[in-house]
């Protein structure tokens, strides 16, 4: 597919895309970075190319030529969590997105886009809705795309969902949680990786996936198996936080976002859904719950007692392997 040509990463040193460039050069490929601060990216990728560029600014297709030079294939790891000072959502998602569906299609660059569980057009969150009008218009651009829909993220480093788990996990004796019952689907940042890189290899091919674990935990044990994953004590007592202080908090937490601080306590972490996810299995779709999702995630939580997650195979769409 690169045939001596380049991936380029949007938003390359972000929570995901820090880790898609780390291990796509571990592969081997030729690797660089689209990024809004040249500092910021120096010191998060210092030995990784990288191209200024702030998507709120790539209005039409001709604005992405010059990034585009030499590249094979572009994976979309770019988002923001709300509209704020820095940032715009329906320009970040949808805008900048739609012209580089364009702009792809028309000099035949593949992408891989990195979108989320739950973004559909009638989202409760602007989040959710922004993210499913840039799957749309890629959809519709005619360029080659893998549309890859993670759950909640599990990774090494934290940003959003999994800052939110960390902040509650960290709590001495007792645990603060929310919304227990919520079922949760995850997936672990090494699996999330293996597939970008399995879909430049070219499988599956091209398509929509739900990358997301079989088996959905509830809320609460995915807080207890992050706590544990951490290294702390299991908690003494169990805190239900009523869920009229939870979006109270999240208002306040939405407010000081444009002040410059974001917090993982925003609006978006405390939509809890009750929407169906996709799961492929046995070659096809079967529906499970899927609540409390973030940005962006695929494999079992470390603890958590699941059976491990799926990686759609190259037959067809709805074929699966277990990864070990």
């Amino acid at each position: 597919m690169l045939e001596g040509k380049s991936v380029l990463v949007l938003g390359a040193y972000g929570f995901i895309g820090a880790s898609v460039v780390r291990h796509l050069r571990a592969e081997g490929f030729a690797v660089k970075g689209l990024v809004r601060n040249l500092p910021t990216a120096g010191r998060v990728l210092p030995d990784v190319e990288v191209l200024q560029g702030d998507l709120r600014e790539f209005d039409t297709a001709s604005d992405w030529l010059a990034m585009l030079d030499d590249v094979g294939v572009v994976v979309n790891c770019a988002g923001a969590l709300q509209d704020g000072g820095q940032d715009d959502l329906r320009a970040v998602h949808h805008t900048a997105i739609a012209a580089l569906g364009q702009s792809c299609a028309d000099k035949g660059i593949a992408i891989i886009q990195i979108s989320a569980i739950g973004a559909e057009p009638d989202a409760t969150t602007a989040f959710m809705r922004t993210k499913a009008e840039g799957d749309a218009a890629l959809l519709a651009s005619g360029a080659a795309l893998w549309l890859h829909r993670p759950g909640l993220v599990i990774g090494q480093s934290d940003y959003g969902g999994t800052a939110l788990l960390r902040m509650l996990a960290a709590v001495p004796f007792v645990q603060p949680i929310a919304y227990p019952h919520t079922p949760v689907q995850c997936v672990s940042m090494d699996d999330l990786c293996a597939v970008i890189v399995s879909a430049i290899h070219g499988r599956p091919p091209v398509g929509d996936y739900d990358l997301v674990e079989d088996s959905p935990h509830l809320l609460s044990q995915v807080l207890s198996a992050t706590r544990q994953w951490l290294g702390f004590p299991a908690a003494r007592w169990v805190v239900t936080i009523p869920s009229v202080l939870t979006k109270t908090l999240a208002t306040v937490a939405d407010l000081l976002t444009w002040l410059g601080w974001k917090s993982p306590l925003r609006r978006l972490f405390s939509q809890y859904g009750g929407h169906k996810c996709r799961v492929l299995v046995d070659g096809g779709y079967r529906t499970g719950a899927c609540g409390f999702v973030a940005v962006m995630g695929f494999a079992s939580l470390p603890g958590a007692g699941g059976s491990g997650s799926v990686l759609p195979d190259q037959r067809h769409s709805g074929d699966t392997r277990t990864l070990a």
